[in-house]
């Protein structure tokens, strides 16, 4: 069940004792009661065990055993490189379609099929558009467009080249390099493309196109295509959009390059830029291609700038400053670094946890021991109890004529006769003016637990109201019944709020009950914030109670698969 809730406690104060007529049990039950408590708890002190969960496991096993979870968790993300998660596919229909399109050989009815065919795939497979999958690493920190770290466009031509490649060997056509000159190529067409105060959906900007392409003495389009306002270049293939920020995640700049390649193959309508990027390139197939990609926010829009440089372009450079060498893939150096460490520390951690666990068992082992015979004493009280107020109602024990109502705990005998007149001696449960009330030898006992019922000061048992125990330095709820509130939910409408009482009728707080956090006054938290010290980490509460996994929070903050803000 969810709850929700927030609280203030009364202070009604009491002082337990046990009434007289209470029998204990006998003293040898009691002795081994008391051997296995001294042995179950120098297990748990060997074990340097000093707190323990809501479910009463011990808190560094628990702690254990969601570290292991933690890390088989991120072994999973680890063992497969983030960018191959993404796909993109082609079918063998559309490939096809897509060479004899451009294949210039063809007869115009050939190439008016595979343009028939083109379209019909792409419907089929535009659906891609959406199936972009994100990596909550990403999901944190914001970047400007135009200002990114060296690093962020490394990562981000990485993942475009991965994007790309898979197209390519579908198509059986050759894969794509990435090279640092490519990628400055990008880098320095953006800027040109900012300075000249262009529009993000003007035609390529042939003159900035080939100013670049001079600086490394590559080849060019003529003067004549700069002048033109849809003039031919060598080089680019843009994707444009009015949908994006100038500042985003690194999450959202890798769907939008998801997003425009899906576009480029798959819009339905013209297909030059899919013959570019899959590399048909009118029916000529490079060996070699250089890759690099530049994203830049204009006044009206977003870009993305796909540059490809073919090795045949490099041969007839006029210069040699066109680098190929790749820059180093420090996301995957550092995911195959990580999963090396993450292997060891799993390794490591199982090893603590199967040692702990062990020995929790030996605990928990002895722990159900001393609940049998506490059970057993408990059992013998309530039949002396029952006993005892059948002697004194003088009420001969009979099978019930109808069924009662299920009580988890012994509660007093509503049935019993209203005492009109003193008597001689009174011993047991007594209804005095609709209130019930415990005798020891004809004199009320008080603030005292009797069972699972509490004599409040002037003996009258306590219902559908607080006590504060001292001795046991806890809230205890009095159910309507008279018995306390025992492992359940209870909700207060006074203070409009939840809490949990554990076994023995303990109020819950500072601590987890499930998916739900009881706070210092027992409330259970809701739309806030909490500080876990063990855990050592912010968490959040919803409105159910709840904590928030693996989702954003306040439409900023990233909480992952343990609720844990990172």
């Amino acid at each position: 069940m969810r709850f929700k809730g927030s609280i203030a406690l009364l202070s009604t104060v009491t002082l337990l004792t046990f009434g007289s007529s209470v029998v204990h049990a006998d003293s040898v039950r009691v002795a081994k009661i008391s051997q296995l408590e001294k042995q179950r708890d120098e297990v748990a002190k060997k074990n340097g065990v000093t707190s323990y969960a809501s479910d009463g496991r011990w808190y560094s096993l628990v702690e254990l055993e969601n570290k292991v979870k933690e890390i088989e968790a991120s072994l999973t993300q680890l063992k497969t490189p983030y960018s191959e998660k993404n796909t993109i596919k082609v079918s063998s229909e559309y490939v096809q379609a897509l060479k004899d399109y451009y294949n210039y050989k063809k007869s115009d009815s050939e190439q008016e099929q595979a343009l028939s065919t083109l379209k019909a795939e792409s419907k089929k497979l535009r659906y891609q558009e959406d199936n972009f999958i994100s990596n909550s690493v990403d999901q944190v920190e914001f970047y400007d467009v135009n200002n990114l770290p060296k690093e962020v466009k490394v990562e981000l031509n990485y993942f475009a080249l991965t994007m790309l490649n898979q197209v390519r060997k579908q198509a059986g056509l050759p894969q794509l390099t990435l090279a640092n000159s490519s990628i400055d190529f990008a880098d320095k067409l953006s800027t040109k493309v900012q300075e000249a105060n262009r529009s993000a959906f003007d035609w390529h900007y042939v003159k900035g196109i080939n100013d670049v392409a001079r600086e490394y003495g590559l080849p060019t389009s003529s003067k004549a295509d700069e002048e033109k306002e849809m003039g031919g270049q060598f080089y680019e293939n843009m994707f444009s959009t009015s949908d994006a920020s100038n500042e985003m995640t690194k999450a959202e700049m890798k769907k939008w390059i998801y997003y425009s390649i899906v576009e480029f193959l798959y819009n339905g309508y013209e297909f030059s830029h899919a013959q570019s990027i899959v590399g048909v390139n009118y029916g000529k197939i490079y060996n070699n291609e250089y890759l690099g990609i530049s994203l830049r926010y204009l006044k009206d829009g977003f870009s993305v700038s796909y540059i490809t440089v073919a090795d045949e372009d490099i041969a007839k450079a006029t210069k040699s400053n066109f680098s190929t060498s790749a820059p180093v893939n420090t996301t995957e150096s550092n995911r195959k670094a990580l999963l090396t460490q993450k292997e060891k520390e799993l390794k490591s951690v199982k090893a603590k946890y199967d040692s702990l666990n062990t020995a929790y068992g030996e605990y928990e082992k002895l722990d159900k021991q001393i609940g049998t015979l506490k059970e057993q004493e408990r059992k013998e009280k309530e039949e002396l109890e029952k006993k005892e107020k059948e002697k004194q109602n003088n009420v001969t024990p009979a099978k019930p004529s109808q069924p009662t109502q299920k009580q988890d705990k012994p509660k007093p005998n509503t049935s019993a006769p209203k005492q009109d007149k003193p008597v001689a001696s009174k011993n047991g449960w007594v209804k005095e003016n609709d209130s019930w009330y415990y005798y020891n030898n004809n004199n009320r006992v008080t603030n005292a637990w009797v069972s699972s019922y509490y004599l409040k000061s002037d003996g009258k048992m306590a219902e559908s109201e607080w006590v504060y125990d001292p001795y046991y330095s806890s809230w205890f709820y009095l159910k309507s019944g008279g018995a306390y509130a025992n492992k359940e939910w209870r909700y207060d409408s006074y203070y409009r709020a939840w809490y949990y009482f554990k076994s023995g009728g303990y109020m819950v707080k500072n601590t987890w009950q499930g998916s739900y956090y009881l706070k210092s006054g027992g409330e259970m938290a809701e739309n806030e914030w909490i500080y876990d010290s063990y855990y050592r980490g912010w968490y959040y509460l919803k409105s159910n109670g709840a904590y928030a996994w693996s989702e954003w929070v306040q439409g900023r903050y990233w909480v992952d698969y343990s609720g844990r803000w990172i």
